[in-house]
């Protein structure tokens, strides 16, 4: 019945993501191979995040994207607000403009009830609860170590294969 827009469920992948490498940057090419999101679209939304406060970054050499402050402080509500506005959930289940709270469709109070329920659920769901359950799937960096450069820094640009991870994105291996 309700789903979150690809916007926001990419978003929230993308978040999963950085939560793992927090608070270390990753650059968006590195964070769309982990996630399987194409580099184009993932760049646009990025910056979205950004705006809205979700995310931090830096340019330039060594630059990249962190998550603006900790997982567990970062509601799946935050996230579909950011991408999709505050009205995510429509005020009638049916979609008729004209059902307010005087003149009601018949599914007007289940729907008030349950749209509540929804909100709750994505208030109280985090991207750190979302992360967890990533398991070992888009791991960061590959291996467990981090890639190195020749000065011995981590080299922010690289977008080495992931373990576990197709080229798409998906998963090998795992039961997500």
């Amino acid at each position: 019945m309700f789903s979150l827009s690809q916007t926001a469920g990419y978003a929230i992948q993308a978040l999963s993501c950085l939560a793992k490498t927090h608070p270390q940057l990753m650059v968006a090419k590195d964070i769309s191979v982990c996630t399987g999101i194409p580099l184009p679209y993932l760049s646009k939304f990025l910056h979205i995040l950004k705006d809205h406060g979700l995310i931090g970054g830096k340019r330039g050499y060594q630059g990249g994207f962190n998550l603006a402050r900790p997982a567990e402080e970062i509601s799946l509500l935050d996230v579909a607000h950011a991408m999709d506005g505050p009205d995510i959930l429509p005020y009638c289940m049916l979609g008729l403009p004209a059902c307010t709270a005087e003149h009601s469709c018949p599914t007007h109070a289940f729907w008030k009830e349950e749209r509540a329920k929804i909100e709750a659920v994505l208030r109280d769901t985090t991207v750190a609860d979302v992360a967890a359950y990533d398991g070992e799937c888009c791991q960061w960096p590959p291996g467990g170590s981090e890639p190195e450069g020749r000065s011995g820094q981590r080299e922010t640009g690289s977008s080495k294969e992931l373990e576990g991870v197709k080229p798409n994105g998906e998963c090998v291996g795992s039961a997500l």
